[in-house]
C-alpha cells in the first residue's frame, strides 16, 4: 500500500529533554520501521527560543519558537486567573508562534494524510485551529497532566469553529485519570486509553548483571540495599522528600537520584535552586556516603533499574510515569506516591508493590516491606505489563488508528 505520510506536531521534541517529545519520536521511528508510515515533525519548544530546521535520526524537524516574553507556563491560564499584563504577554506570544505555524501549514499540510498532535503549547494549539478550519484529520495525544483536553484557542476562533474537537477526532490518553477527564468533557466514543509503550527487549528481569551494573555506576556494594529514583529534577518530582525517607532507614539503605536538569528556559533557575536545596539537605542530614546524585540525562536507564533493589516514585502528580512501568518490567518492587487513576492502576498496595502518601515515616516503612515481596510475584507482574504495554501490541493498534483516521483502506 502507499505509505501514510504523517505530520507529527509536538510541543517539544528531541534534542529537548522532554518525555512526550521523546515518546513521539520513538513511536514514529518504530512505526516507520514496521509499517508503511512516513513522517516529518513540526515542534514548539520550552527551552529554545529560535526557529530552526534540523534533522533528528534522519527525520526533518521544523521548530517554531519565537516568543516575545519569557513566561514560566504557557498553559497557566487553565489553573489560575491571569493579570491583564500577563494576558497581553500570553496573547502576543501566541500570535507570534501561531502566525508562523499557519504559514508552515498552509504551504505543507497538503503533503500529509494526517496530523498527530502531542502535548500543548502555542504551536500545537494553532495546529488544532488550522486542522478544524480546513477539515484536516488529526489525532490528539494527551501525554502530560492537564485539566482539560482542549488546546488554547482565541475567543474568536472558538466562536467560529467551536471549542470541541470534531466528533471523529481520536483522543489518545496515557492514563485512566486522563480518560475520565475526557469523559467529563463529553468525549466518550473516540477515546483510546493506553499506557506508553515499553521496549520489552530492553526492560526485562536481569538478576545476573545486577552486581556488575552496580559496580559500573555506583560506589555501593552488593550487601547494600539500593534505592533508585530516575526522574527529571524539578520540585514536583519530590526527590528531596526521599532524603527524609532515607534518614529513617538503616545505614545499609543507599539512594541514587538521577535524571536530567534543564540548564536553560523559563524553569532553569527554579530547577537549579531545587537541586541546590537537595544538596544542602544531603549535607544537613550527613547523607553524603549514602546518596549518589546524578543531575544528567541517563542514557541506559534499564541498567540503572537492573542494579536496584527497590524503585521509588514519589512524584506529586503525573499523567502516567513510564519509568514506573519500566521498573515493573525489570522485576522491581515499586514504592510510589498514591495518585488516583495513575499509580493505583498499576500497583496493588501490599501485593506487587506499595502505595503511600508523602509521609516520610509511612514511605520508609513501605520501602522496608517491599523487600519482603516474593520474587515470583514480579515475574507475574511483568507478564501483565507485557500484555498491555509491549511496543509491538501498542504499535499495531496505533497503525490501525492511523489508517482509520486518515481514511486509508
Amino acid at each position: 500500500m502507499k505509505p501514510i505520510n504523517v505530520l507529527v506536531v509536538s510541543s517539544k521534541y528531541v534534542p529537548e529533554r522532554a518525555g512526550s517529545g521523546l515518546r513521539a519520536h520513538n513511536t514514529y521511528k518504530r512505526l516507520s520501521e514496521k509499517y508503511p508510515v512516513t513522517f516529518e515533525v513540526l515542534t514548539g519548544s520550552l527551552v529554545f527560543n529560535n526557529s530552526k530546521i534540523y534533522e533528528a535520526d534522519g527525520r526533518r524537524v521544523t521548530r517554531i519558537a519565537r516568543k516575545l516574553f519569557s513566561l514560566a507556563d504557557e498553559d497557566r491560564r487553565v489553573y489560575v486567573p491571569l493579570s491583564f499584563s500577563e494576558k497581553i504577554k500570553h496573547g502576543l506570544n501566541y500570535f507570534c508562534e501561531a502566525v508562523l505555524t499557519w504559514i508552515y501549514l498552509r504551504f505543507n499540510a497538503g503533503r500529509f494524510d494526517l496530523i498527530h498532535i502531542f502535548g500543548k503549547n502555542w504551536v500545537t494549539s494553532a495546529t488544532v485551529t488550522f486542522a478544524k478550519r480546513y477539515k484536516k484529520p488529526f489525532i490528539v495525544e494527551l501525554s502530560n497532566l492537564t485539566t482539560v483536553p482542549h488546546q488554547y484557542e482565541p475567543r474568536l476562533f472558538r466562536w467560529m469553529l467551536g471549542e470541541a474537537f470534531p466528533e471523529d477526532t481520536p483522543i489518545v490518553c496515557i492514563s485512566d485519570y486522563l480518560k475520565k477527564m475526557c469523559e467529563k468533557e463529553g468525549y466518550k466514543r473516540n477515546v483510546w486509553c493506553r499506557p506508553n509503550p515499553i521496549d520489552m527487549a530492553k526492560f526485562f528481569i536481569d538478576r545476573g548483571n545486577k552486581a556488575k551494573f552496580r559496580r559500573k555506576y555506583t560506589p555501593f556494594g552488593d550487601d547494600d540495599i539500593l534505592l533508585v529514583c530516575v526522574s527529571k529534577f524539578r520540585p514536583s518530582k519530590k526527590q528531596i522528600f526521599l532524603l527524609d525517607v532515607l534518614k529513617k532507614l538503616p545505614e545499609k539503605f543507599k539512594l541514587v537520584l538521577a535524571g536530567p536538569l534543564d540548564e536553560s528556559g523559563p524553569f532553569a533557575e527554579r530547577d537549579r535552586n531545587y537541586l541546590r536545596a537537595i544538596k544542602d539537605k544531603i549535607s544537613e542530614y550527613r547523607l553524603e556516603s549514602r546518596v549518589q546524585l546524578e543531575p544528567r540525562f541517563i542514557d541506559k536507564v534499564d541498567e540503572y533499574l537492573k542494579m536496584s533493589d527497590v524503585f521509588l516514585f514519589p512524584t506529586e502528580n503525573e499523567a502516567l510515569g513510564s519509568i514506573m512501568l519500566e521498573a515493573i518490567a525489570c522485576g522491581l518492587p515499586v514504592v510510589a506516591n498514591r495518585i488516583a487513576g495513575v499509580t493505583d492502576c498499576w500497583i496493588e498496595d501490599g501485593k506487587d508493590g506499595f502505595l503511600s502518601g508523602l509521609n516520610a515515616e509511612e514511605f520508609a516503612e513501605k520501602v522496608k516491606r517491599a523487600r519482603e515481596i516474593d520474587a515470583e510475584v514480579f515475574k507475574q507482574k511483568r507478564e501483565e505489563v507485557v500484555s498491555q504495554c509491549s511496543a509491538d501490541v501498542i504499535d499495531k493498534a496505533y497503525f490501525d488508528l492511523i489508517k482509520k483516521t486518515a481514511k486509508i483502506k
